[in-house]
């Protein structure tokens, strides 16, 4: 039964996905997309495995999108009018974000559940630029600290790249971040690849985002996530809407987001 739930859940989300995206979407063109590796540690449970996740950054000199390169995946066979079958088996149901950063905000925007959502955030990283160097996929960077998140950060940035930004919402530094990582270990962004590109894309993924303020978004997300019949859409009976509840609960204790702090 729960497996059939999960299904269906997923069906739902894709469809969202499917029927929204793309939809009088504004444009922009890149000249240069990166793609990062994400190594984290999500949970604090003492068995939890490191997880491993590929990202994708499409920037020009004022504008960068960053999202899962499943996403991406997705979003080019969509631009492309790729038949459903192959959409689908493109889907990831986890990552579904999309991250736009120009000069002025960050739009966060997301499907959660069946529902889009999203907020905008002001650019405020205060980076501290020292004098030691590295080296991230054959290209020299210096190194920057910053406090973010709950979190210290140590960057390393190629002040070559006239690309101003970085894996996730980091950005800010006088060149392209090539890595990022937490002093615990827990989070690092790692460049594994550059490469020119011409071309138009979608700035955002979804037309239909409910816009809040960073705290309202946190709050409403937290509801969604916790409504397992999608508003009604899915029947549960009570014994499963336990276990779900349970389950739930059991991971927001052992949760150790990317964002400790708004």
């Amino acid at each position: 039964m729960i497996k059939a739930v999960f299904l269906k859940f997923s069906l739902s989300l894709f469809l969202t996905v499917f029927g929204n995206l793309f939809r009088a979407q504004e444009m922009f063109s890149p000249s240069v997309l990166v793609t990062y590796e994400m190594r984290s540690v999500e949970s604090l449970m003492e068995n939890a495995v490191p997880e491993v996740t590929h990202y994708v950054l499409l920037a020009n000199e004022k504008t960068a999108v960053f999202k899962a390169q499943s996403a991406f995946r997705y979003d080019s066979i969509k631009l492309i009018n790729g038949d459903q079958r192959t959409l689908m088996a493109s889907f990831d149901l986890e990552e579904q974000a999309n991250i736009v950063i120009n000069p002025k905000e960050i739009v966060y925007s997301d499907l959660v559940m069946n529902t889009e959502v999203g907020y905008r955030e002001g650019i405020d990283f205060k980076w501290q630029i020292i004098r030691e160097f590295g080296e991230v996929a054959g290209q020299k960077c210096q190194k920057a600290v910053t406090e973010k998140f709950g979190r210290k950060w140590t960057a390393c940035f190629s002040a070559v790249s006239p690309f101003m930004f970085g894996p996730y919402k980091f950005n800010g530094l006088p060149g392209l971040i090539l890595e990022v990582e937490d002093d615990e270990n827990h989070y690092r962004f790692r460049m594994t690849g550059i490469k020119k590109i011409e071309g138009t894309f979608p700035l955002s993924r979804l037309n239909q985002v409910k816009m809040f303020s960073k705290s309202d978004y946190l709050r409403v997300k937290d509801k969604l996530e916790s409504d397992f019949s999608l508003g009604g859409k899915i029947k549960l009976n009570p014994e499963h809407t336990r276990k779900f509840h349970a389950a739930r609960e059991l991971m927001l204790k052992s949760a150790n987001p990317l964002e400790r702090e708004p």
